[in-house]
């Protein structure tokens, strides 16, 4: 069965600026074609990676600065899991090309 939206939802997701949008585009795609040069093993895959950290801070920004539209536990999740996954692919790409399995 389809979700039927609030007006206040509806709003909300109407007034949201286009530069969180971009960032999060920025996350996701930059995480995805980092993981697959990765598997390519091409060694670019860090500079996607890097990218797409610089989307999870400007995604994050945005999400804090919403004001109390979220709880505490929200907010550590919202931050803490995309920030702890891209950190872990930066490194993890990083120590391949130390070790030269990437081109």
């Amino acid at each position: 069965m389809a979700k039927v939206f609030k007006q206040q939802e509806i709003a909300m997701i109407l007034s949201r600026p286009l530069w969180p949008t971009i960032g999060f585009v920025i996350t996701v795609f930059g995480g995805t074609l980092g993981c697959v040069l990765l598997l390519l093993k091409k060694s670019t895959a860090f500079y996607l990676f890097v990218a797409s950290l610089i989307g999870v801070v400007i995604t994050t920004l945005h999400a804090l600065t919403l004001g109390g539209q979220f709880e505490m536990g929200e907010v550590i999740g919202i931050i803490m899991i995309p920030s702890i996954v891209a950190l872990f692919l930066i490194w993890y790409a990083q120590y391949c090309k130390t070790k030269g399995w990437l081109n």
